[in-house]
Order: structure tokens, then sequence, then C-alpha cells
């Protein structure tokens, strides 16, 4: 601020979100201020040329939220100031030479999103802008630049880009390297999840991308591996640079899935961020009991949105299988998922098929959807027992449809 004050809103403390407000004057003297309407996390703060303060997004209770909240230092008041165009958390907040403010990318109730939007000091309105950026990122941050544009780098994925407000363009700068992690697997390549210290989702949990957590072994075999140090587990996802359309995806897993903590969930999914329309072209095969001991179920199948009947369903894997195979035949018109004991896609004994199901509503169109693999806790909740959770995955295969 001009006269070297500071202002702190909200934010997570031991005792969880806070709603509280201080203003700390130059010589370090605290102040305690208006409390904000609701306790927040994950939401921007930028000065307004009025010298006012506008508080964007953030998460609510858990919930990401859309409002904006402006706050009168003169005044010590608070006001609602209408909403974003999007729903963000853990996105960037920059203002302009012409007091508008621009916010990118974030968290949002569907996942990391890729928008641009503009706010309006003028007429305290937030309008998308046509801009999208490279990949759908969150926690990074952003800097205007002496041109007038603003540098955005950090967060998850890490690759700098450029916004132009003039030219509603956004650009990767000549001679900057993509700092995110690739790793190669199956064939394919694959950037490794990274949360820069915020949780998002799913979860929300924190992601780490260290080799730790995430390798290729020297047999080709694909580990994700959940680490706790004290009291904070790391979580881990791998995203496909290739999106592979419609066809068969399978895995072959060579870790028992039957009986991890309740609160785990290992994840075999398509998703397309940014695409609500479609719900993401999310295609599920997963391995949960979500929270619940006595669940009689460990596993499920899902064409989204699962809360529609029909879009999904649960099933039981037997304990101790060391050797299993998970697949989905993706068409126009169905989706058939299957579950198979061993390491043959096609058993000579039908009984060594656990389940088998199809999709016959609700099946998205293919277009511009990643392959996804995760490892992650179910509303972030930590497992009972403090030790590290591994899955292996010996390989994944993709088998075009035919024409």
């Amino acid at each position: 601020m001009p006269g070297g004050e500071a202002y702190l809103f909200g934010g997570q403390t031991a005792m969880g979100v806070t709603n509280s407000a201080e203003r700390i004057e130059a010589n370090g003297v605290s102040r305690q201020l208006a409390a904000m309407p609701s306790p927040l996390s994950g939401h921007s703060c930028t000065v307004l040329p009025d010298g006012r303060i506008l508080v964007a997004g953030g998460a609510v209770h858990g919930f990401v939220t859309a409002a904006l909240e402006i706050y009168d230092p003169a005044a010590d008041q608070w006001r609602s100031h209408g909403t974003l165009a999007v729903a963000r958390a853990h996105h960037t907040a920059t203002a302009l030479a012409d007091g508008s403010v621009v916010f990118t990318g974030g968290e949002t109730p569907d996942g990391p999103t890729a928008t641009v939007e503009i706010y309006d000091a003028v007429t305290s309105r937030s309008r998308l802008n046509e801009a999208r950026l490279h990949d759908s990122r969150y926690g990074h941050r952003g800097e205007l630049q002496g041109d007038g544009t603003v540098m955005l780098e950090g967060g998850s994925p890490d690759i700098p880009e450029v916004f132009d407000p003039v030219s509603n363009k956004v650009t990767q700068p000549a001679g900057v390297t993509p700092t995110k992690r690739v790793i190669r697997f199956s064939g394919y390549d694959w950037w490794v999840k990274a949360s820069s210290g915020s949780k998002v989702g799913p979860g929300p949990n924190l992601f780490s991308d260290s080799t730790n957590n995430v390798w290729v072994d020297s047999a080709g075999r694909l580990h994700l591996r959940m680490t706790v140090s004290g009291n904070t587990w790391q979580c881990t996802e791998v995203v496909s640079n290739a999106s592979f359309g419609h066809g068969t995806y399978r895995f072959y897993l060579d870790t028992p899935v039957d009986n991890f903590d309740p609160n785990v969930v290992v994840g075999l999914f398509t998703w397309k961020t940014g695409d609500p329309a479609y719900y993401y072209r999310e295609i599920d095969i997963e391995f949960s009991k979500w929270g619940d001991a006595r669940s009689g179920y460990n596993a499920d199948y899902a064409v989204q949105p699962y809360t529609t009947p029909g879009q999904s369903i649960d099933f039981y894997i037997p304990a101790g299988l060391t050797k299993t195979n998970h697949s989905f035949l993706w068409t126009p018109t169905l989706v058939t998922a299957r579950s198979v004991i061993g390491d043959s896609a096609t058993p000579a004994n039908p009984s060594q098929v656990i389940r088998e199901h199809t999709f016959r509503s609700g099946i998205p169109p293919a277009g511009g959807e990643n392959v996804r693999m995760n490892l992650w806790l179910f509303q972030g909740r930590a497992p009972r027992v403090k030790s590290a959770i591994e899955v292996v995955v010996n390989r994944f295969e993709f088998i075009p449809l035919a024409p």
C-alpha cells in the first residue's frame, strides 16, 4: 500500500479458515478490522485506483465461490460487489494500468480452468475474455509488465505465459523453457501434477511431482506413491499429453486394490478441462470406499455425471489380486467397462472377469480429452495409518476404434 501498511484478509489458520481482517502498519503495529462477510481461503486481493480493495473468489467452507467483495479502508466496511464470471480459487488477480483487474486460471468447482476474465472498475462487472491460457492452471502468480502485458508464472503446470489485454492473446515468452515434469510411460508422454503448496482438486489435496512420489522403474512400470510427512499428505496424478478419442483404454495393475484405507481413491479416467457441457468427457474406473469403511463395495465405473441414475455402478474387487487389468471401450453410442483377473485382456476362463457393464446413455462425444491416473484422498481426509500408499501400473494401452 502507498503508506507502507499491509492488509491481511482471511486465509488458513491452525483453527481452520478465518474471516478475520487486520491492518499492519509500516512500524509493525497490527489492528483488527471489520471481519470479512465469510471465511475465505485461496482468494485474491487487489487494490483499486480509489484505494479500495477488491477480494475475489476463493473457497468458503470448502466450496469455491464467485463472490466479489469490496473493502473500504476509509470507512472500515465491506460491501458485496457482484460475482466473477467463473467461480475460482488459487487464481491470479492483476491490476492493469486502466484500473481494471485481470483474473486467470485457478481451481473451479469442476477442476482447474484456463479461462481469463476482466473486472471493469467503472461498470463494476467482470466478464469472460476471449483469451484462454495454454493449459488449465492454479496456484500461479501474475505480474504486470512495463508494456502492459501480464506475465504468468509458477503454479501447476509451471509454464510461463503472457496475457496481452490489448490483443486478447496468450503467448509463451521466447527462450523460456517450461518446468513441469514429464515422464515417459508405455510409449506416451505424461506430465506430473504439482500443486505448489496449495490444496487443489480432487479432494482437495496437495499433489507432488517429486521422483519420490511418481517414477517409472527399470521394468517400465509406473509407480504412484502417496507420502506423508508429519500430518501433511502428498497425493499424485499423471496426465497424458496425447488425446486418444474413441477406442479401448486399458490399464494393467500390479497392485491389489481391494483393501486400501477407506479414504484412499485410485482413479483411471478421461477428462477434458474447461468442458462442462459434456461433464468434462469424464469416464471413470475407480477403486475406493469413499470414506465408508463399512461399504460392501470397493470399486466403481461411471460415465459422468455419476449422480444421474444409471450413470454409475459399484462393485467389489476380490481380496489379494496382485495382477488385474481394467478397461473401457468408448464408442459414439456406448461405454463398456470391464475388470479382469490377471494379465490377459481376453482370459480363456470367463470366471476371471470380475465385472463388466455397458452404459448406453449420456455418452459424451470424443474430443480433446486426456487420460489421467491418480492416487488421492477423499475430501482430503487422512488415512488412519501414517505410512506411504503405492499403486503400480504395469502398463497402459490404447486401441483405436475400428473404422
